[in-house]
């Protein structure tokens, strides 16, 4: 991972919270995550495992793989692929395979070891509708 040291600072277990905001700052959503995140040479992998007040638990699995300077996603529901910029940031873009019209652009800032924020934006036909805050702490 010597060309991904950014992606090797997030290597394993994250904790956090998700907030999902509407465009006039009202709160949709709040729910608990935990994410496992590993490699094995250019595979990635990421479980994300989200838990909401009412006790729903919904896993997630992401795998990936570091080809030609990124991270690619092909799963069923979404493409995408993340890039390193900078010394402590990740973007990565998604677009839903269902409906090429609604896309995500994620931004991960790495605060320090052990905290990261991330923000997504929701775009649907070219217009920002939601944006999902994420504050996360590493537990492993």
């Amino acid at each position: 991972m010597a060309d991904f040291p950014i992606f090797e600072r997030h290597m394993g277990a994250w904790e956090g919270t998700y907030t999902l905001i509407d465009t006039e700052g009202k709160i949709l959503y709040q729910h608990k995550s935990r994410l496992e995140i590993r490699r094995n040479g250019p595979e990635y992998a990421q479980r994300n495992i989200y838990t909401w007040p009412d006790g729903k638990v919904e896993t997630q699995d992401f795998p990936g793989k570091f080809e030609d300077g990124r991270l690619w996603f092909d799963i069923p529901r979404l493409r995408g692929s993340a890039s390193e910029v900078g010394n402590d940031d990740i973007v990565l873009t998604w677009v839903y395979k269902e409906n090429p019209d609604m896309s995500m652009a994620e931004l991960i800032h790495l605060v320090d070891a052990t905290h990261r924020c991330r923000t997504w934006q929701y775009i649907d036909k070219g217009q920002i509708t939601k944006v999902m805050v994420i504050n996360e702490t590493k537990v492993e």
